[in-house]
């Protein structure tokens, strides 16, 4: 990561906040890269994030279920991110990193086009067809 100045040791008992510590460290200088992103790495500009190609995404909880397809997307609000924990582990010779965040508000509002079928609960939302759209996202916790 760019800027780190952290070292986590794999046995040491602090790993864990090391770890979310060196990626908050390394956050700022990673998403000011404004429209490189981090080409050394193939990863893509995050300050807009933009995909131009077509993206399909289902979540289902039980609860609550959304299945959105979109294109031409550009996201912003990720300079924002606080990093809650992260947790590293392997399984089958294969390094996870498991990284909780939270942001205060995610926003497209450049008019991307998305096909969202949905429900939460008794409430349902199908936009049939082609629809532009602007959306804000509020106090947004997850994990990567």
């Amino acid at each position: 990561l760019p800027s780190c100045n952290h070292t986590c040791h794999r046995d040491a008992t602090d790993y864990s906040t090391c770890l979310r510590d060196a990626v908050q460290e390394a956050w700022p200088a990673t998403i000011c890269s404004r429209y490189l992103g981090l080409p050394e790495f193939n990863f893509p500009s995050l300050n807009p994030y933009t995909f131009y190609d077509h993206h399909h995404a289902t979540y289902d909880s039980g609860i609550l279920y959304i299945d959105v397809q979109a294109i031409n997307i550009s996201l912003k609000g990720f300079r924002n991110i606080r990093f809650l924990d992260a947790e590293a582990y392997f399984t089958d010779n294969i390094f996870h990193l498991d990284i909780d965040v939270q942001t205060s508000q995610i926003i497209e509002d450049r008019g991307g086009l998305a096909h969202i079928i949905g429900s939460a609960s008794p409430f349902t939302l199908n936009s049939t067809g082609t629809k532009i759209f602007s959306v804000r996202i509020v106090e947004y916790a997850t994990m990567w």
